[in-house]
């Protein structure tokens, strides 16, 4: 079922005005992000408990991969305190101990924040930006379409690909550090669309029921 739904997202991207490029890029982020269609998996990768320390980046959730990305010098201090507020911002949104409409005024006061600290073309501030750029458009989204959830009802899924979006972008800065010593920031902005579109497509009712 999971390869169902990463084949139907593939043939769109194809059917889209994107380049062959970006098509490939954003193909190749849905394969690498498509079990972020499962709620399960989305959640454990995002909020999942990680008080035993590992080597394996795999055991990292959310925060674990901010922290990473600051601590070896892949991200300033303006996109950690970014990134951070956001995952926290999400986390208590799932939790319900946010308010859908004050995760959008929080959103919004974020990208503010972006807008001010004035990032340079091709710096960090791809995927910084990008991943805020996915939150405030689903949010909006999820807004004007309730009811595609199956059940009239926001909450907890308007989380599901703004979450899917950070991770994915996270995910993509750390292994690109790992293996280049250097990122490219606008694959990584591919990167967190892609895992965005994986995990906002298991958040539509019809779907959602299927996989479960």
């Amino acid at each position: 079922k999971i390869n169902t739904m990463n084949q139907f997202n593939r043939d769109f991207v194809n059917s889209t005005k994107l380049s062959f490029n970006e098509k490939m890029i954003l193909i190749s982020e849905l394969e690498r992000t498509k079990e972020l269609v499962k709620k399960s998996i989305l959640i454990s990768k995002a909020f999942g408990n990680n008080h035993q320390k590992s080597f394996d980046d795999s055991d990292q959730n959310l925060f674990d991969m901010i922290e990473s990305l600051y601590n070896n010098g892949t991200i300033g201090n303006e996109s950690y305190q970014i990134l951070f507020s956001l995952a926290n911002d999400l986390k208590d949104n799932y939790e319900g101990t946010l308010s859908d409409s004050q995760l959008k005024t929080n959103v919004i006061n974020l990208i503010d924040v972006f807008n001010n600290v004035g990032y340079s073309e091709g710096s960090e501030g791809e995927m910084v930006g990008t991943i805020l750029a996915i939150s405030i458009s689903s949010i909006e989204w999820w807004e004007q379409n309730p009811d595609a959830t199956g059940d009239n009802k926001i909450a907890p899924w308007l989380a599901a690909d703004l979450v899917g979006g950070a991770i994915s972008g996270v995910v993509a800065a750390s292994g690109q550090a790992v293996i280049n010593g250097d990122v490219d920031w606008a694959t990584v902005g591919w990167s967190a669309l892609g895992g965005a579109i994986s995990a906002s497509t298991g958040a539509v009712g019809r779907i959602l029921s299927w996989l479960q």
